[in-house]
């Protein structure tokens, strides 16, 4: 590659735009970096440098070689990026996204609150079951029973 100093005017690059850091009204809002780390600045008077955005690169002529910066004239866009992350779609799309996930993880965490609410329930109710045959049959787990069914007394209660 042709470093920075050795650029002259009616030379043409092409130029990936970075967003300008210090923007100002009428200005172009893109500059470019070359390779040896030199700022490459759009002429404000082209219309085509003020419609550039960032992640596009540009086919551009050299105009002026300073000292600490390239000024060129934007030719033609050449590439634009696939999702632009300034633009209002890729926004739009992202928050809706987000938004979706979101309503997925509160639908799962209310059905995991339900099944552990459900699984306590029938827990409960097997207990009440059991304890419901207990009764109505005149059996227990524990203890001594009989041979006709019905629970022993102790000595002192017979």
């Amino acid at each position: 590659m042709v470093d920075s100093a050795e650029l002259s005017k009616g030379d043409v690059l092409t130029v990936y735009c970075h967003p300008n850091r210090n923007p100002q009204p009428g200005k172009p809002p893109v500059v470019g970096v070359y390779h040896d780390g030199k700022v490459i600045v759009f002429t404000p008077q082209n219309p085509l440098s003020m419609t550039l955005k960032p992640g596009m690169r540009v086919k551009a002529e050299v105009v002026l070689n300073a000292e600490k910066y390239v000024m060129v004239d934007p030719l033609e866009v050449v590439g634009i990026p696939p999702t632009p992350e300034g633009s209002d779609a890729y926004q739009q799309g992202r928050h809706e996204a987000i938004i979706e996930v979101l309503e997925k993880v509160s639908e799962l965490r209310s059905k995991l609150a339900s099944d552990y609410a459900r699984s306590y329930v029938q827990g409960f109710l097997a207990a009440l079951e059991e304890l419901e045959k207990q009764l109505t049959t005149g059996k227990r787990e524990q203890g001594p029973e009989s041979e006709a069914g019905e629970f022993e007394r102790s000595p002192e209660e017979a």
